[in-house]
């Protein structure tokens, strides 16, 4: 285990460091033993060949620029969690991100002891609001006071509550997990004024369970009557063999053969389109049965600074409105959004909003959604 952890070189290299006992195996032995080896030799040395070609190909790629994440929290800020498959632990990390030799950000996670990341203090008579959604709601690359759900307090003078359970990687199949287990209404008390869901095209493979991240994440299936029904988690079947520790994944994910392998196709399908939509739904039933003078949006990012195809966002929006639920999209509230995506990234190689579009979201939210505004 410690060959994986401490290895740092590029797999293809690796690959025929690995060739060399081998090699010595099939000049110095003898019958089965040395064929054996000669077969290792060769199976090794082709595998390292087509690291070497595909690492060339990359080379010639501008999208392949070099991605370096650190912090601490890469080492322990996740861990397994019944209801929502992980979740963050408690406590401050650090997180810092680059391209190449350009840092993109250097920011600072705090989570509370509740498990969610923090917002600001308010009068312990304040209404809830609950946020849910992935990195975009849990503001991934910012620092705590510029994230969705603490500008949003801000914008209404502290006058609510707000809480934030999104996290990295999260889908809409969390948000209805944390909902109807009742975790989330544990977490966030009475009086609830609000629930505001920001999705994103990118939830729908989630939803279906094709990340390889979220092999714990909960799993939801169409009944006959086509309502989602909690049916365990991912990791059954053959998702088990993908339980490899940290440091075997850490060392795999540097070869290129192992990540074209392992990559998932996460186009949509009209099956995965229903659940998800479905899932929605639930989810703001589910809501709206624990908490019945509130309220359930939905913020859709039907344009947004990444290639994404802003039809079939668009139509999306469309089929969640189908099932009742007010959606507020971002084409409307960032109107500029389309001609100049850059303005609300992170970065151009990180498309992640940034806090210019947080602040002008929590705005809107405060202004079209809560009833207050900037004081």
């Amino acid at each position: 285990m410690a060959l994986f952890h401490f290895i740092e070189l590029p797999a293809g290299w690796c690959l025929l460091a690995w060739c060399a006992p081998a090699a010595v195996i099939a000049v110095a032995g003898h019958g089965a033993a040395r064929k054996l080896a000669l077969s290792l030799c060769a199976l090794l040395i082709a595998l390292a060949a087509a690291e070497f070609i595909l690492q060339a190909m990359d080379a010639r790629d501008h999208r392949a620029t070099s991605i370096r994440l650190e912090g601490t929290y890469l080492d322990y800020f996740r861990h397994r969690d019944p209801v929502l498959g992980y979740a963050p632990m408690p406590g401050k990390a650090t997180a810092a991100k680059f391209i190449g030799t350009t840092e993109i950000y250097r920011v600072e996670y705090t989570i509370g002891p509740d498990g969610l990341r923090i917002t600001p203090p308010a009068p312990p008579e304040a209404p809830v609001v609950m946020f849910f959604g992935c990195s975009f709601v849990f503001g991934e690359g910012l620092n705590d006071s510029e994230t969705l759900p603490w500008q949003v307090a801000e914008a209404c003078g502290h006058s609510f509550k707000t809480r934030n359970f999104g996290f990295h990687g999260y889908g809409a199949h969390q948000m209805l997990s944390a909902i109807e287990s009742g975790w989330a209404g544990r977490a966030a008390p009475d009086p609830v004024r609000a629930a505001i869901y920001v999705g994103l095209l990118a939830h729908v493979p989630r939803v279906a369970g094709k990340s390889s991240w979220d092999l714990d994440g909960p799993r939801y299936i169409l009944d006959e009557a086509g309502e989602p029904v909690r049916r365990g988690c991912f990791d059954s079947g053959w998702r088990r063999i993908l339980r490899i520790s940290a440091a075997m994944r850490r060392a795999a994910g540097r070869s290129r053969l192992f990540r074209r392998f392992a990559e998932q196709d996460h186009t949509p399908t009209p099956e995965d389109i229903r659940l998800y939509v479905a899932v929605v739904g639930k989810a703001r039933r589910a809501f709206l049965n624990a908490h019945p003078n509130a309220e359930f949006h939905v913020i859709f990012w039907d344009r947004a600074p990444w290639n994404e195809d802003s039809s079939v966002a668009s139509a999306l929006a469309d089929a969640i409105e189908k099932e009742g639920v007010p959606v507020h999209r971002m084409s409307g509230i960032l109107p500029d959004i389309a001609v100049n995506p850059l303005r609300y990234a992170i970065h151009p190689s990180d498309p992640h909003p940034n806090a210019l579009a947080n602040r002008i979201l929590a705005e809107y939210v405060a202004r079209e959604i809560l009833g207050c505004g900037r004081r």
